[in-house]
């Protein structure tokens, strides 16, 4: 209940609606079906929300948009791009995610000796007892809505102790909710452009599009490289950072952050060149 009414808050609250792209999370393929479909919806929708850099778009009539595709659910990762991009314009997203979630349990035997005294004698017994370690894999396919190719590829797993109960896999759940929130983190850091610059060394940046709150943190400045297109699998592969060097917040008004960085004359380029938070 306390993931549903959470969910609901963000959707009613246009959550993460400053951030950068907009994109359109179609409903999770459960491929083992060991766990209800809304439950698995409910965490990859707060693992994009939580990481703040997506604006989540909730599609109407999801199941009719995955129709259109005309793919087996269980192969819905392998569907055409362009097919995928189009259901994304109709959404009016500029990507759309496919997840495929897969959970599977083993079970394991553990023994324990213990030591009895019987009648001055030291007996041991064995005691033997199961345990069935659930493993939770997700496989992602994100599609620009724009070039019609696949953008990323994100796949993430985890073992979990037991998920033979529902309270435990809502724990279980919420724990590969933050999994999943730190890979999307690591693959789409927050970043910001420098707005302006100030002076010799100064340059403004808005520090609501990267969530840098305090003065003193240290920040990343880089540019970003030219984006490839893998021939055969059409992969868009972004271009590598330029780091261009590091500074450090020393003033924060309003919406503004002041970003002091030394050696960077005429190599920064307002509306271009990007700051991030070094962690």
């Amino acid at each position: 209940m306390k993931r549903l009414l959470l969910l609901a808050a963000l959707w009613l609250s246009g959550y993460s609606a400053w951030a950068g792209q907009t994109i359109a999370l179609l409903p999770v393929i459960e491929t083992s079906a060991a766990i209800p479909e809304a439950l698995l919806d409910d965490t990859i929708n707060l693992a994009f929300a939580n990481t703040y850099r997506f604006t989540l778009i909730k599609p109407a009539q999801p199941k009719a948009l995955l129709n259109k595709l005309k793919f087996p659910q269980t192969e819905l990762l392998k569907a055409d791009p362009a097919a995928v991009a189009l259901v994304g314009k109709q959404a009016g997203a500029d990507m759309v995610a496919l997840v495929s979630v897969h959970h599977s349990i083993s079970k394991t035997m553990h023994v324990a000796p213990s030591a009895l005294v019987l009648t001055g004698m030291l007996a041991f017994s064995v005691n033997v007892y199961w345990d069935y370690p659930s493993l939770l894999t997700a496989d992602m396919v994100l599609v620009d809505v724009n070039t019609g190719q696949v953008s990323d590829n994100i796949h993430v797993n985890d073992t979990y102790k037991n998920m033979m109960t529902n309270a435990a896999i809502n724990e279980s759940l919420e724990k590969f909710q933050v999994t999943l929130q730190r890979e999307i983190a690591d693959r789409y850091p927050l970043s910001a452009h420098i707005v302006k610059v100030r002076s010799a060394g100064e340059y403004l940046f808005d520090i609501n599009a990267c969530q840098a709150k305090e003065i003193g943190n240290k920040m990343i400045v880089y540019n970003d490289g030219k984006n490839s297109v893998d021939p055969v699998s059409g992969k868009v592969t972004k271009g590598e950072r330029v780091i261009l060097g590091v500074g450090k917040i020393t003033q924060i008004s309003g919406d503004i952050a002041v970003l002091e960085a030394s050696g960077l004359d005429g190599a920064v380029e307002p509306g271009k060149t990007l700051v991030t938070p070094k962690l």
